[in-house]
């Protein structure tokens, strides 16, 4: 009995594979997810026709892969980091990554970077590879780094995920972990 009981629980705990909370648009399936640290949380579900990933990382450092469904991947897909800053975070495709820094000063500049087979180049504002990038205070009142409550929030540009890559690595690291 402690036998059946002690492999079963061994079982469970290899699975690295951990599936989505229950979506909130129960018309699309669930996202796979698979994330590297045990204390990071990673959550994909669907509002108002947009898929929006919560990541948590109590440490600040981490990286989770997500495989989006169809529906998911063909439509605007935002990323919303639960962090204090964000020094570096790193989304891959498989064919291009998509490099995204916030400054820790004011006016908290963003850089980003794709990354490609044929090298790296710096995107300007008007790039159509550019995600969108913003702060958000859970207080509504401007939001500062380094934040105590609220969000960084990335809106992918639509051609980084699609039906041909439904797959996003991601890293991430907060420069006040």
């Amino acid at each position: 009995m402690f036998f059946l009981l002690g492999a079963l629980a061994l079982l469970a705990g290899c699975q690295p594979v951990t599936p989505s909370p229950v979506a909130h648009d129960q018309s699309q399936a669930a996202a796979v997810i698979k994330v590297a640290n045990a204390d990071d949380a990673v959550a994909v579900y669907a509002q108002t026709g947009t898929t929006f990933v919560d990541i948590t990382s109590p440490r600040g450092i981490g990286s989770a892969q997500v495989q989006f469904t169809p529906a998911q991947a063909a439509g605007p897909i935002q990323l919303r980091f639960y962090l204090k800053g964000l020094e570096q975070a790193l989304l891959d495709n498989g064919d291009m990554q998509l490099e995204i820094g916030i400054s820790s000063h004011p006016p908290y500049l963003v850089s980003q970077t794709v990354i490609t087979s044929n090298g790296a180049r710096s995107l300007d504002k008007d790039d159509a590879l550019r995600a969108d990038v913003t702060l958000a205070s859970a207080e509504g009142a401007p939001a500062t780094i380094p934040l105590h409550s609220g969000q960084i929030a990335i809106t992918l540009p639509a051609t980084l995920i699609d039906a041909r890559r439904p797959v996003l690595s991601l890293r991430w690291v907060d420069f006040y972990r």
